[in-house]
């Protein structure tokens, strides 16, 4: 890291937990983050994953041929470069490994806490527990040992990490959003107060339904109006942030059918949810032929579904741009005019649909530039090659570990300090 970008992180953490006493009023703030860390059998032969880079393997959560860190350790430096550049709490989804994240996370940061929450009512349920089964049958029985005996598998857990030495956790709850055949998807809310100041506020992390069709929207809307429900339960009129992957965009179908919407945005808009303004936050990628989802093979995403709420009199949230060297988002990679270029790609249905027969055509597979029968792939205009390393981001000299991005955000607390907390009203 050079002296100036050093400067700025340590000049960023001061901010953070900043306390001011200003007319009877405290000021606290806090980054907020949220990241979608992608199943393990979500990962694992699923994506483009660099071009003859060596880059083969690095999917995968233990240490390979290629990859002799591994994406789980991977995920652990990307998490504790954010918890050192300020980050007080980090909402994450599709959280595998959970305990071993945190064993490894306090090797380095020994004040790093966690809240585990889980999504399901049920251990197993989701299609990504299955694909991870699936794929370590196969295994040697030392991967197997590896799974069983040290980092464990839980099933798309939503943990809460968070640095005690600014936050302490009051109280948690979960409740359900939606049931299915006697399992029930499962939201978390984490009341906290902050060490400087007593602040207290509320922290959901949930992840609903994916899908861009009317009928995963439907769920979707009546997930969001579950989670609303239960947030007027547990937090009434209190201060609420929410950390979630939406799984929605406005470049989805509506639950009618009728028009695109983004009809999580549209509920909590109009529950007094305010949205914080998310830039470079898209998630990238695309999917081949050797996975496990085939229906989105060759589909290009670049989609927001990653997004941060706010609501309650005390509360403001702003995104901040935090930019991590273990993982390079595709705004560090690409110029202005790649990205509109990628932009294009993703909204011009023709365009889109001219891709996902290309990818099919040819066959691509785990790697941009090879198809299966070994011959290379010429550029093509629909989806040149300095394109497609955004379907890679970086982190170091492999491709980052998650294709959702890290989400920051600086949350602004402020209560009156002379009428037993009271909250004082936002800008």
């Amino acid at each position: 890291m050079s002296t100036s970008a050093k400067v700025a992180a340590k000049h960023l953490a001061k901010l953070t937990d900043l306390t001011e006493l200003s007319s009877n009023i405290v000021t606290v703030k806090l980054i907020i983050a949220t990241w979608n860390l992608l199943a393990d059998g979500l990962a694992i032969d699923e994506f483009l994953n660099g071009g003859n880079t060596g880059d083969y393997g690095s999917t995968y959560w233990e240490p390979t041929l290629n990859d002799q860190v591994g994406r789980g350790m991977r995920i652990v430096k990307c998490m504790a470069e954010a918890f050192k550049k300020g980050t007080t709490i980090l909402n994450t989804q599709e959280n595998d490994h959970a305990d071993w994240i945190l064993k490894e996370l306090q090797k380095v940061i020994p004040k790093i806490n966690m809240v585990k929450l889980s999504k399901y009512s049920e251990s197993g349920v989701s299609n990504a527990h299955r694909f991870l089964m699936k794929r370590l049958e196969t295994s040697t029985q030392e991967i197997k040992n590896l799974y069983e005996t040290e980092y464990g598998i839980d099933d798309d857990c939503l943990a809460v990490y968070y640095d005690s030495s600014k936050v302490e956790v009051l109280e948690f709850n979960q409740f359900t959003i939606y049931e299915k055949k006697g399992v029930k998807t499962l939201c978390g809310i984490v009341k906290f107060k902050t060490i400087n100041g007593d602040v207290i506020f509320n922290d959901v992390n949930v992840h609903l339904k994916s899908g861009e069709n009317s009928g995963d929207a439907k769920k979707r809307k009546e997930e969001t109006l579950a989670l609303l429900k239960g947030i007027n339960k547990y937090c009434p009129d209190e201060r609420v942030i929410i950390g979630m992957d939406s799984n929605s965009s406005d470049m989805y179908r509506s639950a009618d059918d009728t028009q695109n919407l983004d009809e999580v945005k549209k509920l909590l808009i109009e529950s007094d949810f305010i949205e914080t303004i998310l830039v470079f936050c898209e998630n990238i990628k695309m999917r081949h032929g050797s996975g496990n989802q085939p229906k989105k093979f060759g589909w290009f995403f670049m989609d927001l579904i990653d997004k941060i709420f706010y609501c309650g009199r005390g509360i403001k949230c702003e995104q901040v741009h935090i930019k991590l060297e273990t993982f390079m988002t595709y705004d560090q990679l690409l110029d202005k005019d790649d990205i509109e270029s990628l932009r294009t790609i993703r909204t011009d249905p023709s365009i889109r649909e001219s891709l996902h027969e290309l990818v099919k055509r040819e066959q691509w597979a785990g790697q941009v530039s090879v198809s299966k029968n070994g011959d290379t792939l010429d550029d093509n205009d629909i989806f040149p090659q300095e394109l497609q390393r955004a379907l890679y981001p970086r982190g170091g000299s492999k491709p980052a570990p998650s294709d959702h991005p890290i989400c920051f955000a600086m949350m602004t607390l402020t209560k009156q300090q002379d009428c037993g907390g009271a909250l004082a009203t936002t800008e």
